[in-house]
């Protein structure tokens, strides 16, 4: 990717009637690099385990109800201060905000606002970017949508206090995210 396709500039953009006069007034127009999504993850400040956010080969997700706050890591991101950015779940747009020229961030919306069908088990969707409200990156991450797990057992029922202990849980809806 050479330096120019790599850079945001500001145009100013005149009107012509008749390909010869120009208006006198102009309007500024932001030309922006098409932004490569890498991968999503939890905001950094709310992980209970920094490495866990950082783990770019995690998949990433949340429950049916939505709500859950997603990062989007990328390039050419910058775009998103214009405060038109949104991510478009399949085929729902929420608002986007900016938090690092590396990163936007949004929150989930429903499972039900996306789409139709009941959700019975985990259901991976494609999650896009588009930094002025209409195109959609190029490139996408994934988003995986869930039942909440239920716990019906723990073996053993108690530990000692501050003890490490290995649990066993039985239920059901549990998903491996590494």
């Amino acid at each position: 990717q050479d330096r120019a396709s790599s850079m945001s500039f500001t145009i100013f953009l005149r009107v012509s009637l008749n390909g010869q006069t120009y208006s006198t007034t102009f309007a500024p127009f932001l030309v922006y690099p098409n932004p490569i999504l890498l991968y999503s993850s939890i905001p950094f400040d709310l992980a209970v385990d920094p490495d866990y956010a950082r783990n770019k080969e995690a998949s990433y997700g949340g429950p049916a109800e939505g709500g859950t706050m997603v990062d989007i890591y990328g390039s050419s991101m910058q775009a998103a201060m214009l405060k038109e950015a949104v991510c478009t779940f399949l085929n729902v747009s929420v608002p986007a905000t900016l938090v690092a020229s590396d990163r936007v961030r949004c929150t989930s919306p429903s499972w039900s606002r996306v789409s139709s069908e009941a959700l019975n088990k985990s259901r991976t969707i494609p999650l896009q970017v588009r930094l002025n409200g209409q195109e959609d990156a190029k490139t996408f991450v994934t988003y995986t949508y869930y039942v909440n797990p239920e716990v019906r057992q723990v073996y053993p029922e108690k530990v000692p206090l501050l003890r490490s202990a290995s649990l066993h849980l039985i239920g059901r809806g549990f998903l491996n995210f590494q």
